[in-house]
């Protein structure tokens, strides 16, 4: 026999606003990128690439630089190839406007970093000092991944990684002021260790929310 309509229990608002709270969270873990693993993925390959940069240029050099160069070319390869799985896991079974999104930021990354390794070999068979190369070769990748930052703080709404991409974007320009051999340690202390920073403020927003 049917219960009377009065008997029927009602749905509890505090459950109802758990649940929404609780599929709030789903969605917006599911289509926003987990920007503390890339934080932390590029800011152990700068504290520890550029930072081995550091100690070669020492006078009494603790590493090579070839050694140098091996250990910061893997790190940023592993970071960035951490950072483009992060972006296309967001992406993934979503449709529209936010999957197009994810791809286009994800390869972004790719050409970015593509379009730096073919201007430096252009100015490199231009004749450009080798000294001017390596210092540049610290400012490129702190402005590109800072301009990306930023562009992924717009594109989700995130305001401590355009933060983070601001801050790198200026640490670029101080590591052109600061000259070799002092830009290792400012890239890898200010690139680096803000990146590291940034992870953490992640974490902890994070854990508030959740």
């Amino acid at each position: 026999m049917a219960r009377p309509v009065d008997d029927l229990e009602t749905p509890d608002p505090r459950s109802m606003l758990a649940v929404a709270d609780e599929q709030s969270r789903h969605a917006r873990n599911e289509l926003h990128p987990r920007t503390e693993l890339m934080y932390l993925a590029w800011g152990v390959a700068w504290l520890v690439g550029f930072g081995a940069f550091a100690a070669a240029e020492r006078t009494d050099p603790m590493v090579s630089r070839s050694i140098a160069g091996l250990t910061l070319g893997v790190l940023c390869a592993a970071a960035a190839t951490v950072t483009i799985l992060v972006v296309r896991r967001a992406a993934a079974g979503v449709q529209g406007t936010s999957s197009r999104l994810g791809i286009l930021y994800g390869g972004s990354w790719l050409l970015g970093f593509g379009a730096m390794a073919a201007i430096m070999g252009g100015l490199d068979h231009s004749g450009l000092p080798e000294r001017a190369l390596d210092l540049l070769s610290v400012v490129l990748p702190c402005l590109i991944v800072g301009l990306l930052y930023m562009g992924g703080g717009a594109i989700w709404q995130q305001p401590t990684q355009f933060a983070l991409g601001g801050w790198l974007a200026v640490t670029g320009a101080a590591v052109a002021w600061a000259g070799l051999p002092e830009a290792y340690l400012v890239a890898a202390l200010a690139g680096g260790g803000g990146l590291l920073v940034g992870a953490l403020v992640e974490m902890l927003q994070e854990g508030t929310r959740g």
